[in-house]
């Protein structure tokens, strides 16, 4: 396990899957559909102006971005020195620097006492992380009690998922290593800087493992319902997805079949 932790931190140093991360997920659409999705989180949760946030594993920072943006004041940390110079410059860009302060941390070790934030964001970042549990431990340390922390995770029985399991030579070439384990199947892909991985996660573990560290589920809901537009040459195609993703996430909500899947977790208060 410490050398799979090891592997992934040195990619995570690397430039090379941060761009293609960027090139894939940030888009005009997506940056639409995060907004819909936060302003759905915000009036559920009825976060309000000044709200103390964590964000774990901010990557470029455009997730803390929109968090600042709704008036919250924003701790955002990663582990990668390079996407940290990035988010500098992106969050100066967007004139938040007064809203959002970066810090390079570990996820496996954040540096922040017992029960300091309010409300913790960690988007589609664990799914990346060989020592999840010890990194699920850290993100509940971190919530006070009471506090809330948001979560997106890959589904592993989504529909896109189990159709690409079923047509996996098709879409496997550059795995090098597939193992089903407790918290779901891990993938681990060939790139140019080292094997990554892209965990698909067994949602009932993942609810057990937050549960297990004292926080009590109470939203689990679809998110991007496919990210099969990553693999999709034609804007037209692509358009269609994001389409389809909207109208899944405003009217069907379903998590089951969706391969993005959004949890809020609660802190016990004792």
């Amino acid at each position: 396990m410490r050398n799979d932790t090891a592997v992934m931190e040195g990619v995570l140093r690397s430039a090379t899957m941060h761009q293609e991360w960027q090139e894939n997920f940030l888009s005009g659409e997506n940056e639409s559909f995060y907004n819909r999705v936060f302003d759905d989180f915000f009036q559920s949760l009825r976060i309000a102006p000044g709200t103390k946030f964590l964000d774990a594993g901010c990557g470029p920072s455009h997730k803390s971005v929109l968090l600042a943006q709704r008036g919250c004041e924003v701790d955002a940390v990663d582990f990668s020195e390079f996407i940290l110079r990035q988010a500098e410059k992106y969050i100066r860009d967007k004139q938040l620097t007064e809203r959002i302060h970066l810090q390079r941390d570990n996820l496996l070790a954040l540096s922040y006492p017992d029960g300091h934030f309010s409300h913790v964001l960690c988007w589609g970042v664990l799914l990346h992380v060989p020592q999840v549990e010890k990194a699920i431990a850290e993100l509940a340390r971190v919530v006070k009690p009471g506090g809330y922390l948001i979560v997106t995770e890959n589904n592993m029985r989504s529909l896109q998922l189990v159709v690409q399991r079923r047509l996996r030579r098709f879409f496997s070439k550059n795995v090098v290593r597939f193992e089903r384990k407790p918290s779901g199947l891990e993938s681990w892909r060939e790139t140019d800087v080292g094997p990554v991985l892209a965990r698909q996660t067994d949602m009932r573990w993942f609810i057990q493992a937050f549960e297990a560290q004292d926080l009590r589920l109470c939203q689990h809901k679809a998110c991007q319902f496919s990210e099969i537009y990553t693999s999709l040459r034609s804007p037209f195609l692509k358009k269609l997805v994001h389409g389809f993703n909207d109208f899944w996430f405003q009217h069907i909500k379903n998590p089951g079949w969706a391969l993005g899947n959004l949890f809020i977790f609660q802190k016990n208060n004792h």
